[in-house]
């Protein structure tokens, strides 16, 4: 490992990892706050998650502070593609609270589209239909790669509730062949 650091919003972190020739392997870990920014906001103690990213918000005077999905995603995808700028390879993974795909171009989708990443494990299992939250019924949680690394994942999946992990999301996992990723 050569660097790690988060956002400064706690909203994900990220790990930077030199390989041959050179090359630079970013892997990030993200969260995005559940439902829509009023509920969040009007319904959850003080202490959230939300409340804390609107507070931080507000305190640097940004435009529209209770857009926290909003900001979530735009910077997001802004902090990949200057990382990808630099000749990055980015992989992004998370507990991304929403169903990517569900309107075309909009939320996190956008890191599909606008980044060229895919959903490695749509890709090697083909289907959507079952749930990673517990009392859900989508799939909200993802590991979206570039295409490039695709040839490096040698098996990836969700595990069953509560298997290694304890919490109300499913466990998910990307085994890379570390000679081809580096």
């Amino acid at each position: 490992m050569f660097e790690s650091g988060s956002d400064p919003y706690g909203r994900w972190v990220y790990t930077k990892l030199k390989g041959n020739e050179g090359r630079v392997l970013t892997f990030v870990c993200t969260y995005q706050v559940c439902q829509d920014d009023h509920t969040n906001i009007k319904r959850l103690g003080e202490s959230t998650f939300a409340k804390q990213q609107l507070a931080m918000f507000m305190e640097e005077g940004r435009r529209d502070p209770q857009r926290l999905r909003h900001h979530h995603q735009r910077d997001l995808v802004n902090f990949v593609l200057e990382c990808q700028n630099n000749g990055e390879l980015v992989s992004v993974g998370g507990d991304f609270n929403e169903v990517i795909g569900l309107e075309e171009g909009a939320g996190l989708a956008k890191l599909c589209t606008d980044c060229g990443l895919i959903d490695i494990i749509l890709a090697r299992h083909g289907r959507t239909d079952f749930d990673t939250y517990i009392r859900g019924s989508k799939v909200l949680d993802y590991f979206l790669i570039p295409p490039e690394l695709e040839p490096a994942v040698l098996d990836c999946g969700y595990e069953p509730y509560n298997i290694h992990t304890l919490g109300d999301h499913r466990a998910f996992y990307v085994d890379f062949d570390t000679v081809k990723l580096l």
